[in-house]
């Protein structure tokens, strides 16, 4: 008997109108939220939903997170709940080339993006 393996999925990184690149996987964006009840306001749109949370010791400094404990029994924190609508673009590229901080990456879908193999302007990793 012989098993052939499945075929690689097929990626695609594609640059939303937010700047932002979006990944899609067969047919599918990863970082989508599905339009249950809501009507789509074009047929490409995509909604995008994000919890942000912050911690503050005094209420000038932010994180994204307190240091400890200790520090968010002392601090004040909060959250909120975004969403936003996003539509994307004609351009395509390999989603290995596009940098990290112009990626969409949600708690979601953050293990789906492959390594960046892209170029390292400015850093020598030669010893």
């Amino acid at each position: 008997m012989r098993v052939t393996a499945p075929a690689a999925a097929e990626r695609i990184a594609v640059l939303g109108d937010d700047s932002r690149y979006h990944l899609l996987v067969n047919g599918r964006y990863k970082c989508a939220e599905p339009w249950s009840r809501r009507r789509k306001p074009a047929p490409s749109a995509l909604l995008h939903e994000e919890n942000c949370s912050w911690w503050t010791p005094n209420g000038m400094l932010y994180r994204v997170n307190a240091p400890d404990r200790e520090a968010l029994k002392n601090g004040m924190h909060g959250s909120m709940r975004v969403r936003w609508v996003v539509l994307p673009t004609d351009r395509h590229v390999d989603p290995a080339l596009v940098p990290v901080r112009q990626r969409c990456r949600t708690f979601r879908n953050w293990h789906d993006w492959p390594p960046y193999a892209g170029p390292c302007w400015g850093r020598s990793f030669t010893r």
